[in-house]
C-alpha cells in the first residue's frame, strides 16, 4: 500500500489564491507586536469535503494522542479528515528502550495495529532525538567509545527494522541544529556528536536506510520560518547540513518543517525568507514536508472570535508560502482537536483557557483554522 501511495504522489503545483480568505478589521485588545488581520472565511463556499479528499497531489495527516484514539468522536474526526498519523512518544528511543537491551514495542504496536484497521498511513518520528533518550544512553556512548556508533546503529536497525514496509516515513534525525551551541557548523551539542563526531547524522540515515528500504527518510527541524536572528541562523546551517548529506549521497529524501506559528508574537514569521530557503532545499532535489503544523493564541486577548480569525490567517500565511513549492509530499497537523493539543500545557494562556491552535475545537466542531487549511489544500 505505502509504494502505491507514493508512487500515485505527484508534484504540487499551487495554484494562485483569489479569494478564500480576506482581511477583516478588528484586533483590539492585541498585544503590541502582533499581527494585526483576522481571516474573514466563507464556509459555504469551501465546503465540508473532508481535508484528505481536497488533493490527490501530496499527504494530508496529523499528530494523535493514542490515549483517545479509541475515543468515538475523536476516532470518526481523524479517520474522516486524515490518510496518515503520527504518534511520536512509543517509538521514541527513551521509550522503546528505557532500560538497556529491553525494548519495549508495545504502544509502537498499538499504533500500527490502530492504522492498520482503519487503512492510514504511518510516520515514525523520531528515530534520533536529544531530548527523549535512556538514562543509560550517555554513560554508554563513554567519550570516543569505538562501540558509540554501534549502539546508535542497532537502535536505529532494531526499532526501523521491526516496522520495516509499515512506515510510509521516518524522521530519522530531529532538531540536530542549534547555532547557540557555539559551533561553526551550527550543530547541537549531543553525547551523539561528541561520541561519534558530526557523521553521526549521515551514520543514522544510511542504518535507517538498511533496515527500512521503503521508507522516506526526512531531516525534521524547527524555527525555519522565523524572523528574528534566530531563525536566519537556522535557516543557514539547516541548508548547509542538507547540502553535506547530499554531497556524501546520504541516503535522505526530505526536509520535514516544524510549522509551530506564533502569531501570537511580534517577528515570529519572515515568508520571503521563508520562500527563498524552500527554494534553495528544492533545488537540492529534496522534498518538503509541513509535519507539526499549528498555531498558538497563549498571549493574544480579546473575542474567541477574533483569535480564531488571527490563528486561521497564520494557517493562511503559511501555507501560501509552503504549498508554492512542487516539491511538497506531506501536510500534516500537530494534533487536531484543541482539546488534545499540546499547546495548552507547553505555552499556557494567562486566563487559563485551551490554547486554540488547532483545526477543531474541544467539541471537534470545525474552526477558521480548518477552512484555511481546507481552502489551501482544495487549490491543488
Amino acid at each position: 500500500m505505502t509504494g502505491n501511495r507514493q508512487a500515485a504522489l505527484s508534484r504540487r503545483r499551487f495554484l494562485e489564491t483569489t479569494g478564500g480568505l480576506a482581511a477583516a478589521a478588528g484586533t483590539a485588545g492585541l498585544l503590541p507586536g502582533c499581527v494585526t488581520t483576522t481571516a474573514a472565511l466563507d464556509p459555504v463556499a469551501i465546503g465540508d469535503t473532508p481535508l484528505k479528499d481536497r488533493t490527490d497531489k501530496f499527504i494530508v495527516g496529523t499528530h494523535i494522542d493514542r490515549k483517545f484514539m479509541f475515543h468515538r468522536t475523536y476516532r470518526d474526526t481523524l479517520v474522516r479528515d486524515f490518510e496518515l498519523i503520527i504518534e511520536a512518544a512509543p517509538v521514541l528511543w527513551g521509550v522503546v528502550e528505557w532500560t538497556r537491551s529491553r525494548r519495549d514495542y508495545t504502544k509502537a504496536d498499538r499504533i500500527r495495529d490502530f492504522a492498520d484497521e482503519h487503512g492510514l498511513l504511518l510516520r515514525g518520528q523520531s528515530l534520533i532525538w536529544h531530548q527523549v533518550v535512556p538514562p543509560w544512553l550517555e554513560t554508554a556512548l563513554g567519550h570516543k567509545n569505538p562501540g558509540a556508533e554501534w549502539i546508535m546503529s542497532e537502535h536505529i536497525r532494531k526499532l526501523a527494522g521491526r516496522y520495516a514496509g509499515r512506515m510510509q516515513s521516518w524522521n530519522v534525525v530531529n532538531e540536530a541544529i542549534e547555532p547557540a551551541d557555539g559551533r561553526g557548523d551550527g550543530l547541537r551539542d549531543t553525547p551523539l556528536l561528541r561520541t561519534i563526531g558530526p557523521d553521526y547524522i549521515d551514520k543514522a540515515f544510511r542504518a535507517a536506510a538498511e533496515a527500512d528500504p521503503e521508507a522516506r527518510l526526512d531531516y525534521n527541524e524547527y524555527g525555519l520560518h522565523w524572523a528574528w536572528q534566530s531563525g536566519a541562523d537556522r535557516r543557514r546551517h539547516t541548508l548547509k547540513l542538507l547540502e553535506r548529506l547530499r554531497a556524501r549521497d546520504v541516503p535522505i529524501h526530505g526536509l520535514g518543517l516544524q510549522g509551530h506559528l506564533s502569531p501570537d508574537r511580534d517577528g515570529s514569521f519572515n515568508p520571503r525568507a521563508l520562500r527563498s530557503f524552500l527554494g534553495e532545499v528544492s533545488d537540492l532535489g529534496l522534498d518538503i514536508l509541513v509535519t507539526e503544523l499549528d498555531a498558538r493564541d497563549s498571549k493574544l486577548t480579546g473575542s474567541i472570535d477574533t483569535r480564531d480569525g488571527i490563528v486561521a490567517d497564520a494557517f493562511k500565511r503559511y501555507l501560501d508560502v509552503v504549498l508554492d513549492f512542487d516539491a511538497v509530499k506531506l501536510v500534516s497537523v500537530w494534533g487536531f482537536s484543541d482539546r488534545v493539543s499540546w499547546l495548552t500545557k507547553h505555552d499556557p494562556r494567562a486566563d487559563g483557557g485551551l490554547v486554540r491552535g488547532t483545526p477543531y475545537d474541544k467539541d471537534y466542531r470545525k474552526k477558521p483554522a480548518w477552512y484555511a487549511l481546507a481552502d489551501a489544500l482544495g487549490r491543488a
